[in-house]
């Protein structure tokens, strides 16, 4: 379906839905009120919605749409085009959205971003200058690209930031994360070519989180968390201080081959840690079933599960 094509009807029932599914920081339901409010819609993410009406589209990605006080901001675009139909469907126009900030450069953030670019041709679509790298998952027989299109690097309203920078009033993005606590071992696949063609283990120098402010209250954002959240949380806490009110973020626990006990300790021993800072926790894509399980086991009612369609007001 273009998304020309969702008519006033459908905009209708989805403004409905998308009221039957708000949800406040500790995940119950409130209906919209108040003079001052942040939202954040997921566009799109692993898992479906359960019971939604309006046919979304769930893919290995991560999108998220975020109002604040007439602030209007795409934070990552999913793996596909798919995204821009479930924003389409979820009442959402792309074209006034006044940015798209880019987590990091892998294909599953990125992958909606030139069709950003057709819609709404006057947005910024902030990323690291780092995030073009020749970005490889490295496991046997089967190496794979999950760079992001390098046809975006020709898009006029790409910004390239080289450090930390305000994206506009309220939002802010963030580099620079030491590694001060040990990254998720899922990166242990994760590579990047240089230009003599090795391939070496990925810094993520090109991921970058984001803060948005509105009145006091911060909301912390990152797409996978390569770093490692609690290195995030670290860093933030040198910048801001404290911790921010709310966190969406994938942790990046997810893995293939399964977990240890001493894989399990770890996680909920994050889990505590991230417990411990009286932040609200969104979660999802790249964290795995099994450690979301654990973390809720931990967290309870601090940590939500992230799923498409799903529509957070604080």
């Amino acid at each position: 379906m273009e998304l020309e094509a969702v008519n006033g009807a459908k905009l209708q029932a989805s403004a409905r839905w998308r009221r039957r599914m708000i949800l406040n920081r500790t995940g119950n339901a409130r209906p919209r009120g108040g003079n001052k409010y942040m939202r954040i819609t997921v566009l799109i993410e692993n898992s479906a919605c359960p019971n939604e009406k309006l046919g979304l589209v769930a893919e290995h990605g991560l999108s998220l749409y975020v109002e604040s006080e007439g602030r209007r901001l795409v934070v990552d675009s999913g793996a596909s085009d798919a995204v821009w139909s479930n924003a389409a469907k979820l009442g959402i126009d792309a074209a006034t959205a006044r940015g798209l900030a880019i987590s990091h450069g892998h294909y599953d953030h990125t992958g909606g971003a030139l069709r950003f670019a057709s819609l709404n041709p006057q947005a910024p679509i902030w990323m690291r200058r780092t995030a073009l790298g020749d970005f490889w998952h490295v496991e046997p027989g089967n190496d794979h690209y999950i760079g992001l299109d390098r046809a975006l690097t020709s898009v006029p309203s790409l910004r390239l930031l080289d450090g930390d920078a305000a994206l506009m009033p309220g939002v802010r993005a963030f580099t620079n994360v030491s590694a001060r606590r040990p990254r998720p071992r899922g990166n242990a696949e994760l590579m990047v070519r240089t230009p003599d063609g090795a391939l070496t283990p990925d810094t993520f120098d090109h991921e970058q989180c984001l803060v948005v402010e509105e009145s006091g209250r911060r909301i912390l954002i990152s797409g996978c968390a390569h770093n490692g959240i609690l290195n995030i949380l670290d860093r933030y806490r040198d910048l801001f201080g404290g911790a921010p009110d709310v966190v969406v973020s994938g942790f990046h626990m997810k893995r293939k081959d399964g977990y240890t006990a001493e894989d399990e300790s770890e996680i909920a021993a994050t889990g505590e840690e991230l417990l411990a800072t009286g932040a609200a926790f969104y979660t999802g894509h790249c964290t795995g079933d099994r450690p979301c399980a654990i973390l809720k086991d931990v967290m309870g009612d601090r940590l939500t599960r992230l799923h498409t369609g799903l529509v957070v007001e604080l």
